[in-house]
């Protein structure tokens, strides 16, 4: 249809149509151009402008290019497109245009618009414009084209005037001045020291340099007092009942120590029985599970397996069935034992207890079980019983026994050795309540205990006489517990290497470690740590 587009007018329209091929000097219908005399490049598009594009729509007509192009009805995408031209002067004024369409023959239709947009378009983007790439090269044009060869001496590769700065610049003054003496240096180095920051360069100077060296700060940590039982020797046999009740009174009037320390021993025992330490701070004190041994011993015919209890410095764990059980069951009872009070206290826990030796008597020291401490109470002494021969009885079967701790009332028995026990751990502590704990498989129970202190007193005064007299003799002369009478056998052999103990030494927290107790020196410490401590044979198990 477009090819005979213009034998298809009639009348006025082809009279205006040949008219507007006149106006744009064009010989021939757009439409029956043959497609070579079309290029599709956008580079030979005139520039149109908005305003060009506003001028024909709105205002006017303009010269000789055509453009022409395939435009869609907006409506019916899928028919076949109109094909608008359009004239374009050079200086991009637009001076005509047509379209096939219905409306074209008023030369405004939107298939127009829609070219003559699109050119706008085009030449606001750039893409009327030629790329620099399809340009010959611009910026060597001025280059000189024959440079001939030259030794590099003769080549000047600044010009005059900036060599000339050059040197000016670097020209050195000479200055003037008068040298600075000792004195001086001095008040201007001791200047420099007093600054807030001192400067790093006081380091490079004699005398200033000291307050520059890194030095590890010291950790004053206290010394652990030797064990009790070092006060033996062979001569103190030889002394009369006299020399050595005064000697024996001496130690024990002379006998102190430190609040640091007694807390530092505290903190590095809280594994008790798997600590050296607590072994070793133990030998010559009373404790408080023999103390109620001590009250009930005569001073004239002291027991002798309660001196060797206390005196003998070796650890003998039991491993008789009670014993095993108490053991093994101690943590599950502490664990009941706190969600049973937690439901009447607020933030009640349970922390764990090392040996702490008393201030005012060093020769006693106690090991609770635990320090319990609450929001409502403050704190109190914790000591847990897992009797053997109640393990699997009820409540009332234990309390019917006469020979049980408690009374029907669930109160301790105050002739009982258990009293004796947390009267002792409550004055060490300084605390007055204790929780007397008996569980079972079926039963826990809970006894309050307060402190009483017409039964400590008592308890103080026998405890020191009976230091005075049976236990420093026995830690001078050794008559009951002579090392000589101790047979060495390889059943006394501790740590990798296989030799005796050595009074230095840490027992691994794995009940089924194969070594059991290791001396420090031997792994390479300096000293227990105060918390739960694994061999490195355990380790890698």
């Amino acid at each position: 249809m477009s090819y005979n587009y213009q034998e298809s007018l009639n009348g006025e329209a082809l009279s205006r149509y040949q008219c507007k091929l006149n106006l744009i000097s064009c010989k021939e219908c757009p439409y029956k151009l043959p497609a070579g005399v079309w290029q599709n490049n956008p580079c030979k598009w005139p520039d149109v402008q908005w305003g060009d594009v506003y001028s024909y729509l709105i205002d006017s007509p303009g010269a000789p290019v055509i453009l022409k192009a395939d435009v869609k009805p907006s409506q019916r995408v899928n028919e076949q497109p109109h094909h608008p031209w359009v004239a374009v002067s050079t200086s991009g004024t637009v001076v005509a245009a047509h379209c096939d369409c219905m409306a074209g023959l008023s030369e405004v239709c939107s298939h127009v618009a829609a070219l003559l947009f699109k050119v706008e378009a085009a030449g606001r983007l750039g893409y009327t414009r030629k790329a620099c790439t399809e340009e010959p090269c611009k910026w060597n044009a001025d280059f000189v084209k024959k440079v001939l060869p030259d030794p590099i001496s003769k080549i000047k590769f600044y010009k005059a005037s900036t060599v000339s700065k050059a040197k000016s610049r670097n020209r050195h003054r000479t200055r003037k001045f008068t040298p600075a003496n000792d004195d001086q240096k001095q008040q201007l180095l001791d200047s420099l020291k007093g600054c807030t920051t001192k400067p790093v360069g006081l380091s490079t100077f004699n005398g200033y340099s000291t307050d520059f060296h890194w030095t590890t700060p010291t950790v004053n940590t206290p010394k652990i007092p030797a064990a009790l039982n070092d006060l033996y020797h062979p001569d103190n046999i030889k002394l009369s009942v006299d020399e050595l009740y005064d000697k024996c009174k001496g130690i024990a009037d002379s006998m102190t120590i430190s609040y640091e320390v007694s807390r530092y021993i505290y903190d590095c025992t809280t594994s008790q029985s798997s600590s050296m330490t607590w072994y070793d701070q133990r030998v010559g004190r009373i404790t408080s599970s023999t103390v109620h041994n001590v009250l009930h011993t005569t001073l004239e015919n002291p027991s002798t397996s309660l001196l060797k209890k206390i005196c003998d410095p070796a650890p003998k764990p039991l491993n008789v069935p009670a014993v095993i059980w108490g053991r093994e069951h101690e943590e599950c009872a502490l664990k009941e034992f706190q969600q049973v009070m937690r439901t009447d206290h607020q933030n009640f826990c349970v922390q764990k207890a090392g040996f702490l030796i008393d201030l005012n008597y060093p020769f006693i020291g106690v090991s609770a079980d635990g320090i319990a401490t609450c929001d409502c109470h403050g704190s109190s002494v914790v000591e847990v019983k897992c009797p053997y021969k109640y393990r699997s009885s009820l409540l009332p079967e234990f309390l019917a026994d006469p020979n049980a701790c408690l009374t029907n009332n669930h109160e301790l028995k105050k002739t009982h050795q258990y009293y004796s026990q947390v009267q002792l751990q409550m004055y060490v502590h300084n605390i007055n309540t204790s929780f007397f704990v008996v569980w079972g498989e079926k039963f826990t129970v809970v006894s309050n205990v307060t402190k009483d202190h017409v039964f400590i007193k008592t308890m103080l005064e026998k405890s020191h006489s009976f230091f005075i007299n049976a236990i420093v003799p026995e830690l001078l002369t050794r008559k009951i517990s002579s090392p000589t009478e101790k047979p060495t056998s390889d059943d006394e052999l501790f740590c990798i290497c296989q030799t005796p103990e050595d009074g230095n030494m840490i027992g691994c927290d794995n009940q089924n470690c194969k070594y059991k107790w290791f001396h420090l020196d031997c792994i390479k410490m300096k000293r227990v740590p105060k918390f739960t401590w694994y061999c490195s044979y355990c380790k890698k198990q």
